[in-house]
């Protein structure tokens, strides 16, 4: 719509240089390039559907990577005198929901008060024995953000106060969303001692080899005894 001045004079207005080349900037954005704007229709669908989709695929593979945080933590005892009574529970940290939850756990060293593994042992010639105590329960269909499970290390002995330290390993295995191929993770690596009084008590960290990893270049190797409970 046109201006007028008091002497009903057309007025001309005249935009900046400036406001002229952002005009044209924010055209050029909305529009595309000169080469985008002259192709067929069918082609600008087309290349805007595969934009759509490479930027979804792309959002889906970034999700995907995110590491699924599992805590292992111990929990409770039924016979504080007794190692192998200790109740762990599993938690899931996030960020995704897991499924068909199972876990495993492995007995990488026992040491008695007289210094043997009670018929247990660390070694059979030069290869390393790791026992992996395998639940024979039904796996936890569904582990949801923040929820937590009980788990067991219940091996097949009972050493009682004869027992002076070990070592377990909580390794978990699991899907999730979308991905069918089944994850293991070591959930937690503990040490176990006796106090003064005792009783048995289990501390985070071990240095023992787990199942889970290759052993190191040169380094004795490692066999692994499956005892279902």
């Amino acid at each position: 719509m046109p201006l007028y001045d008091a002497y009903g004079k057309p007025i001309t207005t005249t935009l900046p240089a400036s406001s002229t080349r952002l005009s044209r900037l924010v055209r050029s954005v909305f529009q595309g390039p000169a080469w985008f704007r002259r192709l067929a229709l069918v082609w600008k669908l087309t290349i805007g559907l595969a934009g759509i989709v490479g930027t979804i695929a792309t959002l889906f593979w970034a999700v995907q990577q995110f590491r699924q945080e599992l805590l292992v933590d111990p929990y409770v005892s039924y016979d504080s005198r007794e190692a192998f009574q200790q109740q762990f529970t599993i938690t899931n940290n996030g960020p995704f929901a897991i499924y068909n939850v199972h876990y495993t756990c492995a007995v990488t060293a026992i040491k008695l008060n007289d210094g043997s593994s009670g018929g247990f042992p660390d070694w059979i010639g030069k290869t390393r024995v790791i026992y992996v105590m395998m639940p024979i329960k039904p796996n936890i269909l569904t582990l949801r953000w923040k929820e937590k499970t009980n788990t067991d290390c219940d091996f097949i002995a009972r050493f009682g106060p004869e027992l002076k330290s070990a070592n377990v390993e909580i390794d978990v295995a699991y899907k999730r969303w979308l991905r069918q191929d089944e994850a293991e993770a070591i959930g937690g690596r503990f040490s176990g001692k006796r106090d003064s009084a005792g009783n048995f008590l289990w501390v985070y960290g071990s240095n023992a080899p787990s199942p889970l990893e290759p052993p190191p270049a040169n380094s004795p190797q490692s066999a692994v005894v499956v005892i279902p409970f």
